[in-house]
């Protein structure tokens, strides 16, 4: 849309007569609706595809609960079925990372394109945040993550335990009863550190991407 933005520009600047002429007021005018109507309309796609972001990882959330939920509860009262709730759960949550990764990827596509209009119509605004919070707690003050990378790093964490679970049922029902005890530790212990490791990954992965314009 920008590309053809620009040429369709191009091709009316060249079509004036001049500084002063009415008739290249008429082509700045026209330019500049153009611009605005591009601009306005990526800003309002971008806002919409961060809306439709958090809206399928709730619609998401809600079956990997409620597979969480039918789980424990099957497991409780030692059913077989639960391994096919695991793989339900383990579906699901594969499903979300995918979704979770093509929203992104159309918010970032619609920022771009706000980052590369804006200049001619608002100046840098998306695309040059303020440091305001210098002087704030160091502890509570805001940082730059970004929250959508944060939740697809969740999805993908959603990922892991599903298939940690599938593993641990085919074992209790395949493996000799009498390795099921020292796996069972290991396999504990095992996950606790991928889990601390996975947060610590996060911590530097999750960061914000700077801006468009801010990128040398």
């Amino acid at each position: 849309m920008p590309h053809k933005i620009s040429q369709e520009l191009d091709r009316l600047t060249s079509d004036g007569n001049g500084y002063g002429d009415p008739q290249a007021q008429l082509i700045d005018d026209r330019k500049f609706q153009m611009l605005m109507k591009a601009y306005e309309t990526a800003v309002e796609t971008r806002k919409l595809e961060i809306e439709l972001f958090w809206s399928r990882s709730l619609f998401f959330w809600g079956f990997i609960a409620s597979a969480f939920v039918a789980y424990a509860t099957l497991r409780r009262y030692g059913s077989d079925i639960s391994v096919v709730v695991a793989c339900f759960g383990f579906v699901c949550s594969f499903a979300w990372s995918l979704g979770n990764r093509g929203g992104k990827f159309w918010q970032e596509s619609w920022e771009t394109k706000v980052e590369r209009i804006e200049p001619s119509i608002t100046g840098p605004m998306f695309s040059r945040p303020e440091s305001v919070q210098v002087h704030k707690n160091f502890w509570l003050r805001g940082r730059r993550f970004s929250v959508s990378k944060v939740a697809i790093a969740l999805s993908d964490y959603t990922i892991v335990l599903w298939l940690s679970v599938i593993a641990w049922e085919m074992l209790r029902l395949l493996a000799p009863v009498a390795v099921v005890p020292c796996a069972k530790t290991w396999a504990v212990v095992g996950f606790v550190l991928f889990s601390l490791i996975y947060g610590a990954a996060i911590f530097f992965a999750a960061r914000s991407t700077p801006p468009l314009n801010n990128v040398a």
